[in-house]
């Protein structure tokens, strides 16, 4: 895939667990852009050596993305997807970023009716879930 080059860079782990069978309802171009903007600032933030997990729960029909990096401080959260905004994350003052990745995210979820949350513990990672 095409975020091998990075993820052999900081020697993370991928794991991806989607069966064949998995069906959604989303526009496959536009879920390609928010799944590769979720997955760059997972291996952009993420620790080195650290594990990026994409999980399918079909009973529930949600779409996890999750990473054990940094986790994102309590008092961004409110703010993550908003437009430029950067949150200040313990060791990402040499991460490239223009504080749209997720602001995209966000308004190409709300196009397609994908609801978006997500959870984040200072040093335990965070995690986003898509409700489709």
């Amino acid at each position: 895939n095409r975020w091998n080059m990075r993820l052999q860079d900081k020697q993370m782990v991928l794991q991806i667990e989607i069966p064949e069978s998995a069906v959604i309802q989303a526009d496959s171009g536009l879920l390609e852009i928010i799944l590769g903007n979720m997955v760059s600032n997972a291996v952009k933030y993420g620790h080195n050596h650290g594990l990026l997990a994409c999980l399918w729960q079909a009973e529930t029909g949600i779409l996890s993305v999750s990473d054990n990096g940094p986790g994102i401080p309590q008092e961004h959260l409110p703010h993550i997807f908003e437009r430029f905004y950067r949150a200040d994350v313990p060791g990402s003052s040499s991460v490239q970023s223009t504080g749209l990745g997720l602001y995209i995210v966000k308004m190409l979820t709300d196009i397609q009716g994908i609801q978006i949350e997500l959870s984040s513990r200072d040093n335990q990672g965070t995690q986003f879930f898509l409700h489709f």
